[in-house]
Order: C-alpha cells, then structure tokens, then sequence
C-alpha cells in the first residue's frame, strides 16, 4: 500500500470519515473520492502528501478544509466542490506554486477571498470557482495578478464594493461571473476596454452599478433566474450562445 501512486474510489456509497492513514501514503500523486458519502472535516494528515498532483472530492459531505492542504506543493488541480465545507478559504493555498484549477464552489465558505490567491500567478490558467459560498468582503485586487485564468466564478456569494479596475489584466478570461453579489458603483473604463476587445462571457447584476454594465454579456436580476443576453438580436448575438469555458490541455501555456 505504502508504493500506491493512484487511488480511485469515485463513485461509491462510501461513507464516514475520511481515514486518516491517508498520510502514510507518502508516494501517492492522485487521489479521487468524488461523489461518495464521506463526512466530517478533510483530514490534515493529507499534508503528508507531498507527491500528491491531483485531489478531486466533490460531491461528499466534508465539513471542513485543514490549512495542510498548503503543502501539498506538487497539486496542480484541486476539487472539493459540492460539499458542505464551511470557515474561511485557508490563505496557505498560495502556497501551491504549481494549481492549475482551484474549485471549492456549492459550500459554505465563509469570510473575504484571500488575498493570497493571487500569489497563483505562474499556473493558475484553467479556473477558479468560488461561486455560490458566503463569502463577503470586496474582490481583492490581487486576482489581478492571475493573467493566465481562463474562468472565474464568483457568483452568489455576499461580496461588495466596486470592481476593481485592476482586473483589466485578466485579458485571458473566457468566463468572469459575478452575478448574485451585492457590488455597487460603476464598471471601471479599462475593465470594459478589455472585455470589449477579449470578449469574455460575463455575467452581472447589472443594474447594481451605477451607469449599468455597459460590457457584460448578460444581465441577471433576482426576479429572473435566466440571465438575459444584451446582444440577443443584435449583430453580436453568436456572444450568447459560444460555449466559454475553456480549459488549456496540459503541457500548453
């Protein structure tokens, strides 16, 4: 058991908690637990990991997410979407100096987006969701910093305040969704000038800022749960129906 390198054990009525002799498996690189029964807090003696690249275990009933995960230094994807993981997102996720897709959506995640995300600069390209949590707070401009991110959901969250003109840099986006949020004042100029030229799909409440959204792809509102798309019967109506989300094959840039 000690040389495991892949364990699989999707897709099973497993429940419980995750065991704890997990940590013993020091050479193992990918571990896969998603859609199973298991509850309670992920354990910390995942951390023992340190060969560990791919750790997906969505679709559980994980309560919570130990700050270990930060030495797990070799993940490149990281999935614990769909459980009922609740506290704050642990600011040692930037440590992971090689993630490529960060997803932690449909939880119960609590307080500001850590700031040190941004510290994911160098791989972060194929997404980060944080979407439909309770996080507060304003969008930290160090988000800025993720110039390779193709998607960034933060949709249906507590967050406030302004969009940060900062985000003009995020020229690579297909996908930003930013509805279900309470933002306020307007869209910055330089975010638009991108977003005019890139094209993302971008999805807000629109008529929160002030001035409207004049580059979001669609508007959405909480008397309507279908977001309507501006450009529907306009010449630049191919916008509502392209597929967006890309994600870069491995071994591309």
């Amino acid at each position: 058991w000690k040389a495991l390198t892949h364990l699989e054990i999707a897709v099973n009525e497993m429940e419980g908690q995750f065991p704890t002799e997990i940590g013993a498996l020091k050479k193992l690189k990918k571990l896969y637990l998603q859609n199973n029964k298991f509850v309670g807090a992920f354990p910390s003696e995942i951390g023992h990991l340190g060969k560990l690249d791919t750790l997906i275990a969505g679709m559980n009933r994980f309560t919570g997410m130990p700050d270990e995960l930060g030495n797990l230094y070799k993940l490149e994807m990281l999935g614990l979407e769909d459980n009922v993981i609740a506290g704050t997102i642990p600011t040692q996720l930037g440590w992971l100096e090689k993630l490529r897709s960060l997803e932690l959506n449909n939880n119960k995640l609590t307080g500001p987006i850590p700031a040190e995300l941004g510290d994911l600069y160098s791989t972060l390209r194929d997404r980060m969701d944080l979407s439909f949590n309770r996080l507060s707070g304003k969008i930290p401009t160090e988000l800025a910093y993720l110039t390779r991110l193709r998607v960034l959901s933060l949709q249906h969250n507590y967050l406030t305040g302004q969009i940060p003109s900062e985000l003009h840099e995020l020229d690579r986006l297909t996908t930003f969704r930013l509805e279900g949020n309470d933002m306020s004042g307007e869209i910055p100029a330089e975010v638009c000038e991108v977003f005019d030229r890139t094209a993302p799909a971008f999805y807000s409440d629109c008529g929160e800022f002030q001035g409207g959204c004049p580059c979001c792809t669609f508007c959405c509102s909480d008397d309507d749960p279908e977001c309507r798309c501006v450009h529907d019967g306009t010449p630049l109506q191919y916008l509502c129906y392209q597929t967006r989300t890309v994600v870069v094959p491995d071994g591309l840039v």
